[in-house]
């Protein structure tokens, strides 16, 4: 008692502007009563839980390190599937590979939905949800189809896409290139990296890496405020800066609103450039006023950069740390890559079949540091046609397609130059990755890409509201008490309101014979399609942040992780290097093609995948119905987490799982070897939906680095964390400098 107490009491003392009176108030409630448990629910075993602010204190003084292993040693106490509290909200938290299977694969039909209810996430994309992520139903299903179809249309699992990743690789490797050597921090150049993909798929455009598109660190903003389990709980009205996050939101849905109308200015249907053409080109063809709103747009858009933004860019800064501590795994990756690819070309998702110990090394970074993330959150009718559209969305602007795989190689190309710069001193890769892997999305949705000098205005207001954004609180409705959503909110609106205006220029321009990029495809739907919950503004709002939370911070983050293992372990880059050398060469970039006779990078990456989860606990599911759970009743309206990062790091399930081991995914052949239990992306009808892109992305950025660098860290300085890093919604390394010595 005396424990749950002092929890409580450091819990207000921390929280943003705390009264006097609540503090009192929730203290004696807290003395008096030890659960809010429905005595007619009998719910797996967990811990006790307060009135008002359930388990959060307990939460608080167990993950004050705000690591994903905080919460591990509940698993021990009160078995594999818990019940806790975040606030007054209901949670059960699912710890083995099996359970996660049984709520998100078989029971797929009742928990599938996503808890909109909450005060913060209602605040952020409405009672009904929008976009990919946060849709749910028929629109859900509708937007994940278009947005699906639409990726694959503009590239992406095509020789398109994976050209603009090889592009992005190149263009991050220019960039450390600059540091000559010398010690740097990763993070941001990662970052950027991965966040130009998505700029790419939605945009039709990438940024410099000196440049940061506005609305990047306004979505960064409201994460970093919404960060949390509080989040999940109604306490984030009382707790997390609402007012703020709002602002951020309100900001950031402006932003995107300039963007799709720069697009409806310059729309031609026979010409469809990127995402927003794509949306624009399906709301003329399509009616359905559930579905294809500017709403779901502006959410899918986010959706995009968290899945395909902060986890990709999140797994890359893992891959540095894993390598930086483990040299001889790095090694072991380069001559792979010496191997395979060799100094000509930047790698190709072909290349991956021939690179086993790359490849595995990939996924033991997913394994290890799970990074976990419109589409997203909506639910229903609306989510499924919103998840169709945005799959297929993908699919035509490349996702699968050789367009998206060269805009990645060229944006690997742009990395590769900036790095340069550098000439081997030490920097810090963060911004750069980021940049290279939003130009990727920016291409995809926008139709352009951004120099990294150049900062599109929509990044800086995407990052500000996750910013804002990231924590606990925003899962409970106490949230509106002590978070700052007014700013979060206006930075929503700044972001609808620039993606609303490149939706405009998009419009103008609009050809139905020349769809750029996913804006087209939007537009050219809007006007094949009629549904009024389907294909709306609000809509493509959302699902072009989707886009840029799917596909940026994601990716730029295990990019971040990926460096930190080759320099952690050296032998493994080198290995990595001896195999692109192989195959590759240094005539070329990497392709997707390369992938297959490159096991041992492949294994890499898949390393990363693992040891370094990138969204530890993925993104929140909610029961529709009552559903059964192991045994268990669970009510409806009930949020579910997958642990996915106590399944990837379970000595159940991968010996060692806290050691980088590529070769954990190669049999005794060489052969890459892939596992059920490697699930950094989910499982179920909610599976990242940047689950392909950031593979891509992952594999051609990677291989492209390592092809042209070795990393290392300055003479004397000790290799950055491999295992810890600030855990948020996503898992990041800790800031650091590397050395990018030329190849």
């Amino acid at each position: 008692m005396a424990n749950a107490v002092h929890g409580v009491m450091e819990f207000f003392s921390t929280a943003a502007q705390p009264t006097v009176l609540i503090f009192v108030a929730v203290l004696l409630l807290s003395l008096w009563m030890l659960s809010l448990r429905n005595p007619r629910v009998k719910w797996p075993p967990g811990p006790v839980c307060f009135p008002v602010v359930g388990c959060l204190p307990q939460m608080m003084i167990s993950g004050r390190r705000r690591q994903p292993t905080d919460l591990l040693p509940w698993y021990d106490t009160y078995g594999d599937i818990m019940h806790v509290k975040f606030g007054e909200q209901h949670m059960i938290m699912l710890g083995t590979y099996e359970l996660i299977q049984e709520a998100f694969v078989k029971n797929a039909d009742t928990v599938s939905a996503r808890p909109t209810w909450i005060y913060f996430l209602r605040q952020i994309v409405g009672k009904d949800g929008a976009g990919v992520l946060f849709k749910s139903g028929k629109a859900w299903k509708e937007l994940r189809r278009f947005t699906l179809s639409s990726l694959r249309d503009l590239g992406l699992g095509r020789k398109s896409l994976q050209e603009r990743i090889q592009d992005e690789a190149r263009y991050l490797v220019q960039n450390i290139e600059n540091e000559n050597g010398k010690a740097f921090s990763p993070r941001e150049r990662i970052g950027k990296a991965v966040s130009n993909i998505i700029s790419i798929v939605v945009f039709g455009t990438r940024y410099d890496y000196n440049d940061t598109p506005e609305m990047l660190p306004v979505l960064e903003e409201v994460l970093r405020l919404g960060e949390g389990p509080v989040l999940l709980t109604n306490l984030a009205r009382f707790i997390m800066p609402m007012k703020k996050m709002i602002a951020l939101v309100d900001k950031l849905y402006s932003l995107i609103r300039q963007e799709v109308e720069k697009h409806r200015q310059s729309f031609d249907p026979t010409d469809i450039r990127d995402f927003i053409d794509l949306f624009i080109k399906v709301t003329q063809e399509e009616e359905d006023p559930e579905v294809y709103t500017e709403w779901n747009v502006f959410r899918i858009i986010v959706d995009l950069y968290l899945a395909g933004t902060d986890t990709t860019a999140n797994t890359l800064r893992w891959s540095l740390v894993h390598m930086v501590n483990h040299p001889d795994a790095q090694k072991r990756v380069q001559r792979e890559i010496d191997q395979v690819i060799g100094q000509g070309r930047v790698a190709k998702m072909e290349d991956k079949a021939r690179m086993p110990f790359t490849e595995a090394t990939i996924l033991e970074v997913f394994r290890l540091s799970t990074v976990g993330a419109g589409v997203i959150l909506k639910t229903g009718h609306a989510w499924k046609e919103l998840r169709r559209f945005t799959l297929s969305s993908l699919r035509d602007l490349g996702l699968g397609r050789k367009s998206l795989q060269e805009r990645i190689q060229d944006e690997a190309r742009y990395l590769v130059q900036n790095i340069e710069d550098e000439n081997g001193k030490a920097f810090s890769p963060r911004d750069r990755i980021g940049k290279a892997v939003s130009n990727i999305i920016s291409i995809v949705v926008f139709g352009t890409r951004y120099d990294y000098n150049d900062t599109p205005e929509m990044l800086p207001v995407l990052e500000e509201a996750l910013r804002l954004g990231e924590g606990p609180l925003s899962l409970t409705n106490l949230a509106r008490f002590i978070m700052p959503m007014k700013k979060i909110m206006s930075l929503v609106d700044k972001l609808y309101s620039l993606i609303r205006q490149e939706v405009e220029k998009h419009r103008q321009s609009f050809d139905p014979k020349d769809i750029r990029d996913f804006i087209d495809l939007f537009i050219k739907v809007t006007q094949e399609e009629e549904d009024p919950e389907v294909y709306t503004e609000w809509n493509v709002f959302r699902i072009i942040v989707d886009l840029y939370l799917a596909g940026t911070d994601t990716t730029a983050n295990t990019l971040r992780w990926s460096l930190v293992h080759m320099v952690n372990h050296p032998d493994a880059q080198k290995r990595v290097q001896q195999e692109i050398d192989q195959v590759i060469g240094q005539g070329r970039v990497a392709k997707m093609e390369d992938k297959a006779r490159m096991p041992f990078t492949e294994a890499t990456v898949l390393e990363v995948f693992r040891l370094s989860t990138v969204v530890p606990l993925g993104v929140p599911h909610a029961t529709s119905e009552t559903t059964n759970l192991a045994g268990y009743t669970i009510p409806k309206g009930t949020v579910i987490l997958g642990d996915l990062y106590r399944v990837l790091h379970d000595e159940n399930n991968f010996e060692d799982a806290y050691k980088f081991k590529p070769e954990r995914w190669l049999d005794v052949d060489g052969k890459v070897v892939k596992s059920d239990k490697l699930i950094p992306f989910s499982m179920g009808p909610r599976i990242c939906l940047g689950k392909g892109l950031a593979e891509m992305e992952s594999f051609i950025f990677f291989t492209t680095l390592l092809q042209n660098f070795t990393f290392k860290v300055t003479e004397g300085e000790k290799p950055p964390d491999g295992v810890e890093g600030l855990n948020t919604f996503t898992f990041t390394p800790y800031p650091y400098n590397v050395c990018a010595v030329r190849r």
